[in-house]
C-alpha cells in the first residue's frame, strides 16, 4: 500500500465502549519509578541482511524498517536461508519504529530484536515499555 485509502480520512466511528479493558483496577505508583538501561532488562542482536531478491517465499513473517504492519513485509523461508528466528521479543528499526511480536518472525540487519533477560517481562511489561 503506497497510500492511505480515501475512506480512512472520512470513516466515522459511532460508538467508544466505556467498559474498561481490564477487570482489575491497576495502580501506578510513579512516585517509585526509576530510570534504567535497556540492556538491564533486555539482551539485543541484530538480524542478517537478506535483500528483497534474495528471499524465498516461506511461512515465517519477516520483519524490515517500515510503519505498517509492524514492519512485516512478508513471509519467508527461514530455514532454506538461514535466518535466525525469534519470537516474543520486542523490534527497533533504524527510524525507531518500536514493535512487540509475540509469535515467531525473522529479521533484516535494519532491525535489533531485544529479547528479555528476565522472565517477568510478559507481553503486558513489553507493551508498556
Amino acid at each position: 500500500m503506497d497510500s492511505i485509502p480515501n475512506w480512512v480520512e472520512n470513516y466515522k466511528i459511532k460508538h467508544i465502549s466505556p467498559k474498561p479493558v481490564m477487570r482489575q483496577h491497576v495502580e501506578l505508583n510513579i512516585g517509585k519509578w526509576q530510570y534504567f538501561y535497556l540492556t538491564q532488562l533486555f539482551d539485543y542482536t541484530r538480524g542478517k541482511r537478506l535483500v528483497k531478491s534474495s528471499r524465498n517465499e516461506g511461512g515465517i513473517p519477516f520483519v524490515t524498517a517500515g510503519q505498517e504492519n509492524k514492519g512485516i513485509k512478508g513471509l519467508i523461508d527461514s530455514v532454506a536461508l538461514k535466518q535466525h528466528v525469534f519470537k516474543d521479543s520486542l523490534t527497533i528499526d533504524m527510524f525507531c519504529n518500536c514493535y512487540y511480536h509475540k509469535n515467531e518472525f525473522s529479521c533484516d540487519d535494519n532491525i535489533i530484536v531485544l529479547y528479555p533477560k528476565i522472565k517477568i517481562l510478559n507481553k503486558y511489561c513489553m507493551l508498556f515499555i
